[in-house]
């Protein structure tokens, strides 16, 4: 009896389907559990130097979204609250890096890179968790009532824990098969941010001062802070103003043009650089009637000058009636470090 060739043919690559589809379903299975039970691959998303960044969102609106974070960092000393989502900006999700199109929503806790600007490369959303968040309807020792559910606190750690007595406070739950691992709290007034970011917009334009970055901190009252560049070594403008929590006006202020790499700042159109001495006023030939303000930095410190001692300016020092002595800086040194920074 003869075999048919075509069933002959149909054998072997039948055989070879199997072993393909096989090695396809093994291959899959393996990188699918690389890929999520490994972290990020960081290295696809960051170039150069930056921060890494973690926080909960308090504010989205379009590709603008703010974290409650206002960092201490070297080498600037400070990071933006307010981000916005670039042409660069990458989110971690189905175990690969891919355009963000739009913020974050409010309440959702981030891990990020952010190189010196306030456009994150790469965005990280820990979904080991659940979410939850909402104002607060109830709240004791033991239990949270968010959306008319309660959730259980006797294993949660609890950020802020006094302020969760005020009814309709925010709160952030991290929630992992249904038991409340943390919880964070922040005052029912968080809701006034995006009202105030626009207010102070407006103050700040009618004043032709235009922010490409803007700091939010909270305390008695919020404190909303333009700058004229993020993370730019030159001298940069900065300008505070400060809220009521309920939202009312209370005051501005402009802080003296800071260099936060160089360590300079503007003062009359001159720049003066810090000496790093510490002198007294004795060993200056000055008495404390003969300083004036001359305004303050962004850190909040003052800073003085004399009319008989020009191209000097004067900070108190951390020791009692020593003061900082910072030198005017010659021009051409000030316009060659300009153009190496731009």
């Amino acid at each position: 009896m003869k075999k048919r060739p075509g069933l002959m043919l149909i054998i072997p690559v039948l055989t070879i389907l199997v072993v393909i589809v096989g090695a396809l379903v093994v291959f899959l299975k393996g990188d699918s559990f690389r890929a999520t039970s490994t972290d990020p691959l960081w290295d696809e998303v960051i170039s150069g130097s930056g921060l890494t960044i973690i926080g909960t969102v308090l504010y989205s609106n379009g590709n603008e979204f703010i974290l409650d974070v206002v960092r201490q960092d070297a080498p600037t000393l400070r990071a933006p609250s307010l981000y916005r989502v670039g042409d660069d900006t990458r989110i971690w999700q189905k175990n690969k890096w891919q355009k963000l199109n739009k913020a974050p929503e409010v309440g959702t806790v981030l891990l990020m890179h952010v190189p010196f600007t306030q456009e994150p490369t790469g965005i990280f959303i820990d979904h080991n968790y659940e979410f939850v968040k909402g104002s607060i309807e109830f709240f004791d020792k033991s239990k949270v009532v968010i959306a008319k559910e309660a959730y259980n606190l006797d294993a949660a750690y609890v950020e802020n824990r006094a302020k969760g007595r005020e009814t309709g406070a925010f709160a952030v739950l991290y929630v992992t098969d249904g038991e409340v691992e943390s919880i964070e709290i922040w005052p029912r007034e968080i809701a006034n941010i995006a009202n105030l970011i626009t207010e102070s917009r407006k103050i700040w334009e009618e004043d032709g001062f235009i922010p490409t970055d803007i700091q939010i901190t909270c305390h008695d009252g919020f404190e909303i802070t333009g700058f004229e560049y993020p993370f730019k070594s030159c001298l940069n403008e900065a300008r505070n103003l400060i809220y009521t929590l309920e939202g009312e006006f209370v005051a501005s202020e402009m802080f003296l043009p800071f260099d936060e790499f160089e360590m300079q700042i503007e003062f009359r159109k001159t720049i003066y650089s810090s000496t790093w001495e510490s002198k007294s006023l004795d060993e200056l030939g000055l008495d404390e009637s003969d300083l004036k303000i001359a305004g303050k930095d962004y850190y909040k410190e003052t800073y003085f000058f004399a009319e008989d001692r020009p191209g000097y300016l004067f900070a108190k020092s951390w020791q009692e009636s020593f003061y900082t002595v910072w030198k005017e800086v010659v021009r051409d040194d000030v316009d060659s470090s300009s153009e190496q920074s731009n």
